[in-house]
């Protein structure tokens, strides 16, 4: 069983000057899945790396929400490799439980995707991991790009009700 939920909240800050990231979009959202047998290791208990696999199934799933097409963005050139993942593990999942994954994006205008997540169980609201990661944007050449694809900028300005800072959508810059 795969959801997401149907309210997800938004926020759109639109650039400052400064010589730190600048945060384009924040988006929250919340995935529920019920523990598939398969995840699970002989004790019963989830397999680490499958939280991993969850992190980037609710981040999906909010980008599908948000109606970005990663696989047309990648289509069109661009790539979004993963540079870092952290996962901190706090109580076992285990087969059957329904679980919860909070997810919060954000989006700067040095085309980096940050995210970061909180697995709780359903029935107890307990924590059992969080965790984060941070995407760059590169071409398909593996050429990390300085700003994010004009299509990506457009697709959140659309869905979040903002516009733009100039600054951001430029992409000449390399």
């Amino acid at each position: 069983m795969v959801k997401l939920e149907a309210t997800t909240a938004q926020t759109v800050r639109v650039a400052k000057t400064s010589h730190r990231a600048r945060v384009l979009a924040e988006q929250s959202g919340r995935h529920t899945l019920r523990v598939r047998y398969g995840e699970t290791d002989q004790m019963g208990v989830v397999y680490h790396a499958n939280y991993v696999v969850w992190f980037h199934e609710a981040r999906d799933a909010l980008l599908l929400k948000a109606d970005i097409d990663v696989a047309r963005l990648e289509r069109d050139g661009y790539r979004f490799p993963v540079v870092d993942i952290a996962c901190r593990y706090l109580r076992p999942a285990r087969y059957g439980d329904e679980v919860v994954i909070d997810v919060r994006m954000l989006f700067d205008a040095v085309a980096r995707m940050h995210c970061h997540f909180e697995v709780r169980n359903t029935k107890t609201g307990r924590l059992l991991a969080n965790g984060s990661s941070l995407s760059v944007v590169t071409d398909h050449y593996g050429k990390v790009k300085l700003r994010l694809p004009k299509a990506l900028v457009s697709r959140l300005v659309a869905t979040m009700n903002a516009s733009p800072h100039k600054d951001i959508c430029r992409e000449d810059v390399e």
